[in-house]
């Protein structure tokens, strides 16, 4: 009995090492997806293109306008398609545009009135949400992994927002919001390139810092005066592996 037992024995750990092996082969040796939410600020201005009868207009605009921060954020789903590359897409809310600051002069009506001067101030925000498609090519793969990317994205036009105040020397009036479309296209194309890093915090999450530039690749207005909105941020994102 004691002999039979110790044969059995012997066998039993012969094939531990084997069942082992054989289990841990068949485990994944990574994750192949992961899911994300990614925050941008955004350093935004647009870019016109007018016609002859136009082209007076977006002198004028280039003088008096200037760029203005936005944001980018939403979800994304990230597919590992090897260890170089992974296909991403997203669903990302964008706050885009640009502001406007213009000072003039007021001329009295009455001879014994002063000149006075008043400030314009401006802020238009156009709203998107922006479905981009975006492959990732990691230079290196290690804990700290180094890439580049591009993407296109179609974006859906949701509104113009506006902000608007004058600003006297002794008053300052109520701001002015509005919303509106102003013959916007309701979806354009744009690309995106970046170039960034990722670092695994665990199996499970890592994190990404990605600087990216967004720019529309047909007008986002029809008319004679066309724009091009383009964007510099710093994309920022949370992930989680499975």
């Amino acid at each position: 009995m004691m002999q039979m037992f110790l044969k059995n024995l012997t066998i039993a750990l012969t094939l531990l090492p084997i069942t082992f092996f054989g289990q841990n082969e068949s485990q994944p040796t990574s994750k192949k997806q992961a899911v994300g939410f990614t925050f941008s600020p955004d350093y935004s201005y647009r870019i016109l293109v007018p016609d002859a009868e136009t082209k007076s207009l977006a002198e004028f605009r280039d003088l008096s306008e200037t760029p203005k921060f936005g944001f980018t954020s939403g979800f994304n789903y990230a597919l590992k398609l090897n260890k170089r590359f992974t296909l991403e897409a997203s669903i990302l809310y964008a706050e885009k545009g640009e502001k406007l600051k213009l000072e003039s002069t007021v001329l009295p009506t009455n001879p014994n009135d002063p000149i006075t001067s008043v400030i314009f101030l401006n802020r238009t925000h156009y709203l998107y949400l922006d479905v981009p498609v975006k492959l990732n090519y990691f230079i290196t793969t290690k804990k700290v992994k180094f890439f580049v990317s591009g993407a296109i994205s179609p974006n859906l036009f949701l509104t113009e927002k506006t902000f608007f105040r004058a600003i006297y020397e002794n008053e300052k009036l109520p701001i002015s919001r509005g919303f509106g479309d102003n013959g916007f296209s309701r979806i354009n194309l744009a690309f995106t390139a970046g170039f960034g890093l990722t670092y695994d915090l665990s199996d499970k999450f890592y994190l990404k810092v990605e600087p990216t530039y967004r720019r529309s690749i047909n007008s986002i207005i029809s008319g004679p005066l066309e724009g091009y909105l383009y964007s510099v941020g710093l994309n920022t994102g949370f992930y989680y592996n499975f």
